[in-house]
């Protein structure tokens, strides 16, 4: 599988996560999501023109979040 033009994500340890985001994080886990799940973060996108490749080497972007801003579950036949 080609994974050069995807992002890799990953988040910022929890203590440097913006104020909210560990208790949206924590709720995601407790309802123990089984389908999809709708969320908006801010983060920091990156890329590296050099070929340098992030997660399991196969990713040519990194995403980093740093803040949860909402996190709900939607239905699994949603797109």
């Amino acid at each position: 599988m080609n994974r050069v033009n995807r992002a890799w994500v990953q988040f910022l340890d929890e203590d440097d996560l913006c104020p909210g985001s560990k208790k949206k994080l924590k709720q995601l886990r407790d309802k123990a999501f089984t389908n999809k799940v709708d969320v908006v973060v801010i983060g920091k996108l990156s890329g590296d023109e050099t070929g340098h490749r992030y997660g399991d080497g196969g990713y040519g972007y990194q995403f980093v979040v740093a803040c949860v801003e909402s996190a709900k579950q939607v239905s699994a036949n949603a797109p």
